[in-house]
């Protein structure tokens, strides 16, 4: 008796359909998958026949599988034809179909097991694809791309390949390494090579040389082991790319470099004979240069003892004298602390410019104790740097700021910290005399002074300060108004 129940439609769940049709192929029975399958209810598709769910291109194909398979066999093969659900769409299948007999041995029934294969069929078709997209970017590829199986026999070959042994694809496949025309000894080497990787299973790279029309080529192969899943080692895929340019490039960078430390070497050379010829030249300074200072105010002083009676002016000129000779004694002092600078070597560490300002401040107070100065500090300003440079630094900044207070009634020096353009920038601040921004260029240069002789110096001081700050790799800059006292700011990296 055939069941009347109606198939619940909807997404199929993949799960195995079964049919069972008389010989013609009208449907008798079938499972609720076969009606998911098909998108047909139960009472659609017991009017149906095979040939009414099946593109008219199977109808004869499928004939021939029930006549040369089924009824002498008994039993198809597995077989794939094309089904067509009740909204037309057309899906792959996998059938096969078993023959049923009466009593009598006399075929009446076909009943057939249905596997919806889109999703294989989606791969097989995808995995097809990128197999394409592979040999064609292998066919394409300027690299040469071979594999070799146990028997050193080529099992592909790109044209890259083929093309550096001046023969065609089709001469180079299936031929070992001796019959493709290269010399013994040449085959033998990659006879050896190859072998390794069959034995060790490891990965190679080698450079080799090739020859061409256009003079000796420089090839990089990489040897690379192939396995199955099971994780037996079928071939050996070998990838040569020519690396002569690139070599040259090496080359080529090898001798500038050679050069360059060669130069390098020459100059390291002259510098260390300039700084010898610096700290002789210091030396010189140091030495040869305040005997006479030291002679010529010893002569002046003996002239004022020993003759009471030189007229008043000749004592004038005599005291000018001695003040030069002491301007020439502090100035040396300053061009070879300037010296110093340049030739001393970085020790970077932290550094407390708090605590170097307190005790710069105090030695400043100590000098002139009747100066009654307001000093404004940050605490715990750390930055990284030499601490003696930087010592050096802060006695000038401080010291200016001191020197062009000293006319102000109400002096105030600060020294604090801002952030300017993202950066710790530190500061040194005075509300002295002040200079004119118009003379800045001349600010940091050496000898070079804004104001006249009624404030002491040599013009000295900002220089070394630059130098200090330039040595640190930081910047220096100066802000100012006259009468209106002048700011410096420093970072440091």
């Amino acid at each position: 008796m055939v069941e009347t129940k109606t198939c619940q439609t909807g997404h199929y769940d993949g799960k195995n359909a079964f049919v069972i049709s008389d010989m013609n192929g009208k449907l008798l029975r079938f499972n609720e998958a076969f009606c998911s399958m098909l998108e047909y209810g139960r009472e659609e598709l017991l009017s149906k026949t095979y040939n009414d769910l099946t593109p008219d291109k199977w109808h004869d194909y499928e004939a021939e599988i029930v006549k040369t398979q089924v009824i002498t066999r008994g039993i198809s093969d597995i077989y794939e034809k094309e089904y067509q659900r009740k909204d037309g769409t057309i899906f792959p299948v996998e059938l096969v179909v078993t023959l049923i007999r009466d009593g009598n041995g006399v075929p009446v029934q076909m009943q057939a097991i249905v596997r919806d294969i889109i999703r294989r069929v989606k791969m097989q078709q995808d995995l097809c694809f990128s197999r394409e997209q592979y040999r064609t970017l292998a066919e394409n590829s300027p690299d040469i791309l071979i594999r070799f199986n146990r028997n050193f026999t080529h099992i592909y070959a790109n044209s890259a390949a083929a093309q550096a042994v001046n023969l065609s694809n089709d001469e180079l496949m299936g031929r070992t390494l001796f019959q493709i025309g290269l010399p013994e000894v040449f085959a033998n080497v990659w006879k050896s090579r190859i072998a390794s990787v069959f034995e060790t299973g490891q990965s190679a790279k080698i450079e080799d040389s090739m020859p061409s029309a256009e003079g000796e080529r420089c090839i990089e192969y990489h040897l690379v082991p192939e396995h199955l899943p099971d994780g037996h080692l079928t071939s050996v895929i070998v990838i040569g790319r020519d690396v002569t340019e690139r070599k040259r490039a090496e080359d080529a960078l090898l001798l500038a470099r050679n050069e360059l430390e060669k130069r390098v070497a020459e100059r390291t050379q002259s510098l260390e004979i300039a700084l010898r010829e610096h700290e002789s030249f210091s030396y010189s300074v140091s030495h040869d240069l305040r005997a006479p200072l030291r002679h010529i105010n010893s002569y002046l002083a003996i002239l004022s003892e020993e003759l009471p009676e030189i007229p008043a002016e000749a004592q004038i000129f005599m005291e000018r004298a001695r003040e030069a000779s002491r301007r020439m004694g502090d100035l040396i002092d300053d061009i070879l602390e300037l010296a110093k600078v340049s030739r001393t070597a970085l020790e970077r560490k932290s550094v407390n410019l708090s605590e170097i300002a307190t005790c710069v401040y105090a030695s400043l107070q100590e000098t002139e104790p009747q100066r009654t100065v307001e000093f404004v500090m940050s605490e715990g300003l750390l930055v990284q740097g030499d601490k003696q440079l930087l010592t050096q630094m802060m006695v000038n900044l401080l010291g200016n700021a001191w020197k062009y207070t000293s006319t102000v009634p109400s002096a105030r020096i600060e020294f604090g910290k801002k952030v300017i353009d993202n950066q710790d920038s530190f500061y040194v601040k005075d509300n002295g005399v002040g200079f004119d921004m118009a003379y800045y260029a001349r600010l940091f240069n050496a000898f070079q002074r804004l104001h006249g002789p009624e404030y002491e110096g040599t013009g000295i001081g900002l220089a070394t300060v630059k130098r200090i700050i330039d040595r640190h790799r930081g910047k220096v800059w100066g802000v100012s108004k006259p009468e209106e006292g002048s700011t410096f700011f420093f970072q440091l990296p």
